[in-house]
């Protein structure tokens, strides 16, 4: 069917030049389209094509624009960020459909993006995907720009992307920073602008590899470089950017070929076989205490903190079978953070941004500080006095200031005195702590 007489594109736009690079792909095309902009977060310039601004929580306004403009199929495209609760504006269309919205909140990244695809298409919307209505977007095969990757980024490459196939099962890791045989930095649920920001020290020769987790939304949330990854990533000393071919959307891709050369960076689309989908570990979390793990002091998890203890033990297993990472911040099966070099305190610290929205607005505490097997000095507990101060920079006063509800270590028992003094600093901060039974 020509484009032209097709019924019009709806797309739902976010922020970011996603949607704008989208609708003028479609335009170009002769399909007619309509574009319904979230106010604060979409780009001004979607004013160029047919659009409607609607607020967050204009869900019946979402639909009634589309169906106004005779979309029948939608894309969904940028970046949005939590909404200030206090400007949301929910009309009746959000109260009516407000248990699939609560609904679609629950989870990880990917379960929360499927059901968002459910939900529209439940307003009897066809949700595409960017290589349905923009295919000249994702990554090509090969070199983008004049430079390549030696053996030793190649390594990293190879590196990087086992890393992100055996975290997918875990709805976490889009993007990894390696440097040779080293996992310098794993992507938790800020992204990949903060993981890279988050990174203290040039990485010379490093690599940063992105691409789909395996069994990814694709119609929603497509992995995405563009001029702004490059200059990140020259700052840090990174020697270049991997990306899968077909699974990464490369926007202003001219801008990004010259400021690879200009920087001195490559940029490659790889061939990354497509890995099993496995079951989420989320789904076959065990719900009772481990016999092997105690309690510390007088907090004691609920039963939702010890199904998020038991995913990040999968989790920590899993980073310990690819030789990296010893902690990791879960709240609600939703893995916010996972550690790559830094120490576990950066860890918690970035994660002290996502908790969930749930627990924030009941102002109870939310989450698990996982970690395993490692020397205790980064959490504060060496030389601890009773009598001395918290210093500010350890793990239970981070993890207190977050908001977490305790701290669990999944392997290596803490030595007799060293469990007294742990359970009183969690006393003192009031969470819990949990370790496997102490060492006599």
């Amino acid at each position: 069917m020509p484009a032209a007489t097709r019924p019009a594109l709806g797309i739902l736009a976010g922020g970011g030049a996603l949607p704008i690079e989208i609708a003028d792909a479609v335009a170009r095309s002769g399909r007619p389209l309509h574009i319904v902009g979230i106010e604060g977060e979409a780009d001004p310039a979607i004013a160029r094509h047919p659009h409607t601004w609607v607020n967050l929580g204009g869900i019946g306004a979402m639909t009634r624009a589309l169906r106004a403009h005779g979309c029948r199929e939608l894309v969904i495209a940028g970046s949005a960020r939590r909404p200030n609760l206090m400007k949301l504006r929910p009309d009746l269309g959000f109260l009516t459909s407000l248990p699939d919205l609560v609904r679609c909140l629950w989870g990880g990244d990917d379960s929360v993006l499927r059901r968002v695809v459910r939900f529209f298409e439940g307003k009897g919307l066809k949700v595409l995907g960017i290589e349905d209505v923009a295919p000249h977007l994702l990554a090509p095969p090969g070199l983008l720009g004049s430079h390549a990757p030696g053996e030793a980024q190649s390594t990293g490459i190879a590196r990087a992307f086992a890393m992100i196939r055996a975290l997918g099962p875990f709805d976490v890791g889009q993007a990894v920073v390696a440097a040779g045989d080293r996992i310098v930095a794993i992507e938790g649920a800020g992204g990949t602008d903060a993981m890279l920001d988050g990174i203290a020290t040039h990485v010379k020769g490093g690599v940063l590899a992105k691409g789909p987790k395996p069994g990814q939304e694709m119609r929603v949330d497509v992995p995405t470089i563009g001029p702004d990854t490059v200059l990140k990533c020259a700052r840090l000393g990174l020697a270049g950017i991997a990306v899968r071919q077909g699974g990464t959307i490369v926007l202003a891709r001219e801008e990004v070929r010259r400021r690879a050369d200009r920087e001195g960076l490559f940029v490659i689309g790889v061939d990354v076989p497509e890995a099993a989908i496995a079951a989420s570990p989320a789904a076959a979390v065990i719900e009772t205490r481990p016999r092997d793990l105690t309690i510390l002091g007088h907090k004691c998890p609920s039963a939702e903190d010890w199904k998020d203890i038991a995913l990040g033990r999968r989790l920590l297993a899993a980073l310990k079978a690819e030789g990296a990472g010893y902690s990791a911040v879960i709240a609600r099966r939703y893995v916010l953070a996972v550690e790559g070099e830094e120490p576990s305190a950066e860890v918690v610290r970035r994660a002290a941004k996502l908790r969930p929205w749930g627990g924030r607005l009941a102002r109870r505490r939310a989450g698990v500080v996982v970690v395993r097997d490692q020397p205790y000095g980064p959490w504060g507990l060496d030389g601890y006095a009773p009598s001395g101060p918290v210093l500010e920079d350890r793990l239970f006063h981070l993890a207190r200031e977050a908001g977490m509800a305790g701290i669990a270590c999944t392997e290596g028992p803490l030595p007799f005195g060293l469990a007294a003094d742990a359970a009183r600093r969690a006393d003192a901060a009031g969470i819990f702590l949990v370790a496997p039974r102490t060492a006599p």
